[in-house]
């Protein structure tokens, strides 16, 4: 786990909260687009999530203080890519052609 390896201490508890039903809000989004610069912990918190969600899905306890969830019939991310240096193609435009192949 996360903590184990983070022997300073300084592990910050964070939020994910997504659906649109009249018990979240009309502000709570369907979809998260997670950015950051590199290292940043984005496959972290991304990981954090669907594990959390694949817990709750099998009847496990969820490691959160509050958790409500629709059935889920899969968990999808896109994590990491390389870029391409000797065709022109850095690690964002990689990044957006593969998000545009996939809202397309």
């Amino acid at each position: 786990l996360v903590e184990e390896h983070n022997k300073s201490g300084d592990c910050v508890p964070n939020d994910v909260q997504l659906g649109a039903g009249p018990k979240l809000g009309s502000d709570a989004s369907r979809v998260k687009l997670v950015l950051g610069p590199n290292l940043g912990g984005k496959s972290t918190y991304c990981r954090a999530a669907a594990v959390c969600i694949v817990l709750a899905q099998i009847g496990s306890s969820v490691p959160a203080t509050e958790c409500r969830l629709a059935v889920f019939d899969g968990v999808l991310t896109r994590m990491g890519v390389r870029d391409d240096p000797l065709r022109g193609q850095s690690t964002f435009l990689l990044e957006m052609r593969q998000t545009a192949a996939l809202l397309n």
